[in-house]
């Protein structure tokens, strides 16, 4: 994509955001805010392997607005289950919608730990998960904690929970998307196919967020 061209197509992106969460109802960044747990998460994404008992998954779930993109990552247990595992994820501190309009402007104070639905399988819109083995897993929790412990602003144009994921994916040496201003269901389905699906940048159409959207999932 040329320099103009991406130019423009990254500002396009950027106001398509602050018009749709403009328009989002109260607690745009969470669906189900603080109601039971319909659906347990499931490891399901994650292939075990032999010498290999440690993950990070990326995930992105549905939301009010655009959605959400944040990661698991702990040791694997039995029949497609986690052994234990914590959540990690950029998202504006509190539950005021107030707060969360303005991050689209300015930066807000920001929270890295789950956020309400992230916890529930039903909300689920794309998963990534990659194994590994217990150095280099140690590496990696170590490089998120830090992380964690440094991301004080979320930002939705500039440092968003998807800039997140991807500061954790650089780290794991993995590609990834061009741009995070994408909508995190869209965000997430890209870093698996490059990495998962050995497909290139070239090969990509405009990433249509399917589950975000209501709309069926074409079959691969």
């Amino acid at each position: 994509m040329a320099g103009g061209a991406r130019s423009r197509f990254l500002h396009a992106l950027a106001a398509g955001a602050a018009i749709v969460a403009a328009l989002a109802p109260a607690q745009a960044q969470s669906v189900g805010a603080k109601a039971a747990i319909r659906e347990p998460v499931t490891a399901a994404a994650c292939k075990p392997a032999a010498g290999k008992p440690y993950f990070v998954e990326f995930r992105a779930r549905t939301a009010a607005s655009y959605g959400h993109s944040f990661l698991f990552h702990g040791r694997l247990g039995a029949s497609g289950k986690f052994g234990k595992f914590e959540v990690a994820g950029l998202h504006p501190r509190g539950d005021d919608p107030a707060v969360y309009l303005q991050g689209h402007v300015v930066p807000v104070p920001a929270d890295t730990g789950a956020s309400d639905g992230d916890l529930d399988e039903q909300y689920l819109t794309a998963r990534y998960c990659v194994v590994l083995g217990e150095a280099e897993y140690a590496r990696v929790a170590g490089y998120i904690r830090r992380l964690q412990a440094t991301s004080k602003e979320w930002h939705a144009p500039t440092k968003n929970c998807n800039g997140f994921l991807g500061e954790v994916a650089e780290f794991m040496r993995l590609k990834t998307p061009p741009t995070h201003l994408l909508y995190p269901e869209s965000y997430v389905d890209m870093l698996r196919d490059l990495n998962g699906n050995g497909r290139s940048l070239g090969s990509f159409m405009p990433s249509i967020p399917y589950e975000q959207w209501g709309l069926p999932r074409p079959k691969r």
